[in-house]
């Protein structure tokens, strides 16, 4: 039985973590005795783990030590808390460089120990450019090492460009992915390879079926994203075209589901422009497929992606979707045909969604079309295998 180290940063409900779950639940778990190693043993998918994964943290000379590096905004509970931080902001100040933030996680990984055990495979499953990546370069024992790229907008990398060297492959979830690593980085070009990160098509359809109690999801027209309060998602332009849609007195409800730090500078854009009506977050979703399966046009705006699993799932739902002119997006959706494409721009979106709206016949069109393609992934997890036995 061979043994796999995977390393990560923590549980959330990230696209990375769900994904990572995903994985995880689908493999050869009699074949291979798995180890998940992470930063930090925190956040709600924690539950979600088969039971036959082990799970440990880094190892590290001192606790606070986990703060640094577990990219979690803490709250100020207590003097020792607010100390760790300024310590912290202190440390990171003094060595990281100009460009990158090799120094600080070089410190970082003389402040934790090495691993004894040695293991036949080691994924580094966070790559960003983060911890991860430096401890198993040099603190694991292993022959095959591999990192994710999660995002075609790869400046992280600069990160960890001297540490790359101790891995031997390179697993992009998407074309655009790897072309764009292939472009920055060509000595490793030949390490590249696509693997599209695995989801459970079945479970995505039960999970759907799920009723929803939730008295805000009750608009005439509703339409969805999925994905975290940040800049990258292009929320923005969401909310910028749903003020553009209210002009023209269309009846709909945009729906953000998910969670981030930039909450309170939407909403200040929301009350700005007077849509509160009409664009709602509404939180953090456990099981986000009700309200995707339940809604008219599902969007993703996205300034950049890494794979757009939201955009997937909404496909394996049946759903029509309107994303964002991005390339990684552009290989699940072909304009026209089972989608829609729009300039990232919130005339261009609001101008689509009217398309959309005006045109049921067409929308049925594009909705048989997504119907009819197989959404299953098991291939990708063949890819995963050979990497791991060959």
């Amino acid at each position: 039985m061979k043994k796999i180290l995977i390393l990560t940063r923590s549980f959330g409900m990230g696209g990375t973590e769900v994904a990572l779950n995903k994985l995880l639940c689908r493999m050869d778990r009699k074949k291979y005795d798995i180890t998940l190693m992470v930063i930090e043993k925190y956040g709600e998918m924690l539950s979600r783990l088969p039971d036959d994964i082990t799970v440990k943290q880094i190892p590290l000379k001192n606790e606070k030590y986990r703060m640094y590096i577990n990219y979690r905004k803490m709250p100020d509970s207590n003097i020792k808390v607010v100390i760790d931080k300024l310590q912290k902001a202190f440390v990171k100040k003094y060595y990281a460089g100009k460009s990158d933030e090799s120094g600080f996680y070089e410190y970082i990984l003389s402040k934790s120990y090495p691993l004894d055990e040695k293991y036949d495979v080691v994924l580094d499953y966070m790559g960003y450019g983060g911890f991860t990546t430096f401890y198993g370069a040099v603190s694991v024992k292993a022959p095959k090492k591999a990192m994710w790229l999660h995002d075609e907008k790869i400046d992280w990398l600069e990160n960890v460009k001297n540490y790359m060297k101790y891995y031997d492959r390179f697993f992009c979830v998407s074309e655009t992915v790897k072309k764009q690593f292939q472009k920055e980085y060509p000595e490793y070009a030949s390490k590249a390879q696509v693997l599209y990160n695995y989801m459970d098509v079945d479970e995505i359809v039960e999970k759907s079926k799920e009723s929803i109690d939730d008295d805000r999801f009750n608009a005439e027209y509703k339409i969805v994203t999925v994905g975290r309060y940040a800049t990258q998602k292009g929320y923005d332009y969401a909310i910028k075209a749903s003020g553009i849609l209210k002009e023209r007195n269309r009846k709909f409800c945009w729906y953000g589901i998910g969670a981030g730090g930039e909450l309170d500078e939407y909403q200040k854009l929301i009350d700005e422009l007077g849509v509160g009506d009409c664009f709602k977050f509404i939180g953090k979703k456990s099981n986000p497929y009700p309200y995707i399966s339940n809604c008219d046009l599902y969007a993703q705006p996205s300034r950049n992606e890494g794979f757009g699993l939201a955009v997937f799932e909404a496909k394996v739902l049946g759903k029509p979707v309107l994303i964002s002119d991005t390339p990684c997006l552009k290989e699940q959706i072909r304009d026209g045909e089972n989608g829609y494409v729009a300039a990232l721009d919130e005339k261009a979106i609001a101008d689509c969604i009217c398309r959309i709206m005006d045109n049921p016949k067409d929308v049925q069109r594009i909705i048989n079309n997504v119907k009819s393609e197989d959404m299953h992934l098991d291939k990708e997890i063949d890819k995963l295998y050979e990497y791991i036995d060959c």
